[in-house]
């Protein structure tokens, strides 16, 4: 986000995730890689996505 910023560019996409990411660090899943921010998603929505085959 710091080179984002200073080049000016607009990423909404990585700015989203980027506050996913810091939600998941505040509820204490630092552990956890960017890939797990569907958990925050869940969370937000009340809801556990189930994979389904």
């Amino acid at each position: 986000m710091d080179t984002a910023r200073d080049y000016q560019a607009v990423l909404p996409g990585t700015a989203l995730n980027s506050q996913l990411f810091n939600g998941m660090v505040a509820l204490g899943e630092g552990d956890l890689d960017n890939s797990a921010v569907i958990r925050m998603l869940e969370l937000l929505n009340d809801m556990d996505l189930e994979i389904t085959e």
